[in-house]
């Protein structure tokens, strides 16, 4: 009796933690993420990929907007899967590993036509669901709930915000940048910072690992099987997590031209990365206000953390997505919830 007593008050905590936040992102509106200088890349459809990569690696930067003159407007976000969807097409032609120079005369459009043709023809392919049909924005005066929502329902870690005049991108909004901004009014909320990864029983325990030696084929190829996947860990031979790879490090493959030889270790490409989330862990004890902490703390921009043990084993992996979307479900869910308990 007395457990369930203690179980019922937990659940109730959780339930008044997930109203709290609702109503914390829904009377925020999305301008507040805007900051006072914004600087966006923006390629047109006729420059060639292999520029793309080159200007993203050297600019530090991971996404792009990519412009259609023709109906002058932007129509699509270039973002790391789409790297890793391109490097992957070729792996699957050239599976020696080396990269042919037709890769240097494709252009944006093309590759924006090749995900077009498999999307209606309803076959990821080497896609590997990359680059979406249409680019899904939120106005600054929509609410940061609802900005949330979209990134939770479209599977993405960044979304545009579009000036409702002008349609134009003014920023790009991640939950990273939410926890950023909201960190002073999530400071007042106890109930949820002392909350635990276990409690709020978020992440993936079934995950795919490599070794620190795995080539940058072997990340390509597990990320174009596995496309939901956001992350990989890499194991030492003790099995200790020693790093970890997210699809934006895949932009580094643009210095030099390094996507030519895909058997070169991915340690050897993480060197040159500049955009590094870099690895940040927790524990399954470990309480949201050290998570948060983590994210704020870090150098780059934070979207996934590794679940480990003591001793640095890996026991799962887990995101700000699954996070928020544990703080954003339904009344209903709640009720559904409280009833399966």
């Amino acid at each position: 009796m007395e457990a369930a007593r203690s179980a019922s008050a937990a659940q109730q905590r959780l339930f008044r933690v997930r109203e709290a936040v609702s109503t914390l992102l829904h009377n925020t509106k999305s301008e507040r993420f805007i900051p006072d200088n914004v600087k966006i890349l923006v390629f047109d459809l006729e420059v060639l990929l292999r520029d793309v990569l080159e200007a993203l690696h050297e600019h530090g930067y991971s996404y792009a907007l990519i412009w259609n003159s023709s109906v002058q407007q932007h129509i699509r976000v270039f973002t790391p899967r789409d790297v890793s969807g391109i490097m992957n097409m070729y792996l699957t032609r050239y599976p020696n590993g080396q990269l042919p120079e037709r890769l240097d005369d494709l252009r944006l459009r093309d590759w924006v036509e090749m995900v077009d043709g498999e999307a209606g023809a309803g076959d990821e392919g080497a896609a590997g669901g990359a680059l979406s049909a249409h680019m899904v924005t939120v106005s600054p005066l929509q609410s940061a709930l609802d900005a949330a929502k979209l990134l939770l329902d479209h599977d993405t870690v960044r979304l545009p915000i579009t000036d409702p005049e002008t349609n134009a991108v003014v920023h790009m909004i991640t939950f990273s940048k939410i926890i950023r901004s909201l960190r002073f009014s999530l400071a007042g909320m106890p109930e949820l910072l002392n909350l635990t990864i276990e409690e709020l029983d978020v992440g993936q325990t079934d995950v795919s690992s490599l070794s620190e030696t795995a080539s940058v084929a072997a990340v390509l190829k597990m990320f174009a099987e596995s496309p939901e996947i956001g992350c990989i860990p890499l194991l030492d031979n003790d099995g200790i997590v020693v790093e970890i790879v997210v699809r934006s490090d895949l932009v580094a493959l643009g210095m030099d031209q390094k996507y030519r030889d895909l058997n070169a270790t991915i340690r050897s490409v993480l060197e040159y990365s500049r955009y590094r989330q870099g690895l940040v862990t927790c524990r399954q004890g470990d309480t949201i206000d050290s998570v948060f902490a983590s994210v704020l703390g870090a150098n780059g921009a934070v979207h996934y953390l590794v679940i480990v043990d003591d001793e640095g084993h890996l026991r799962g992996t887990t995101g700000l997505s699954d996070i928020f979307a544990a703080f954003l479900k339904t009344s209903r869910e709640n009720e559904e919830e409280a009833a399966s308990s």
